[in-house]
């Protein structure tokens, strides 16, 4: 049997679901993809079907496309894992309900 690199494994089932979940919040892979830059939908299908992890320079444009609908934390465990909500930029309820 070959060789297959992590980023040829499926990602992890329960992440994955989350991903595509929020890109479908987002309007789709085409319009995820244009507002984060990327020339083709594929980069956006590869976060999910490939378990390709978004660049850290993308996630706050990613949660914010996705409509709140994936956290930080969510996307990117590894890199978000042990923050505040502060140091996250969340802003606690009572500020979003006079925003």
């Amino acid at each position: 049997m070959p060789y297959k690199s992590p980023a040829h494994l499926p990602a992890d089932e329960a992440r994955a679901r989350k991903i595509r979940s929020a890109v479908r919040a987002a309007g789709g892979t085409v319009k995820l993809a244009r507002a984060l830059g990327y020339q083709t939908a594929e980069s956006i299908r590869k976060f999910y079907a490939m378990g390709v992890e978004v660049p850290a320079e993308k996630c706050r444009a990613f949660v914010a496309e996705a409509k709140g609908s994936i956290t930080l934390y969510e996307l990117r465990p590894d890199i978000f894992a042990g923050l505040s909500t502060q140091e996250l930029g969340y802003k606690p309820k009572s500020e979003r309900a006079r925003a």
